[in-house]
């Protein structure tokens, strides 16, 4: 990477609008990332509760036999 040198880069103001609205959305997109990802694992835990139950009625079903 290059070092930052004296002078600095003039945004305009539409840039730096437009900057803006993209951090907004960026910031939106990653709120709403991180709601699949919990509903994901609630549901997988939810998921995994009646695996763990029917694979109990197998086994008593089986011991049973």
């Amino acid at each position: 990477m290059t070092e930052k040198q004296g002078h600095s880069v003039e945004v305009s103001a539409v840039v730096q609008q437009a900057l803006g609205k993209l951090n907004v959305r960026l910031v939106d997109l990653v709120e709403q990332i991180n709601v699949v990802i919990d509903v994901l694992v609630e549901e997988s835990v939810v998921l995994q509760a009646k695996l763990d139950g029917v694979q109990l009625q197998q086994t008593l079903k089986a011991e049973s036999t």
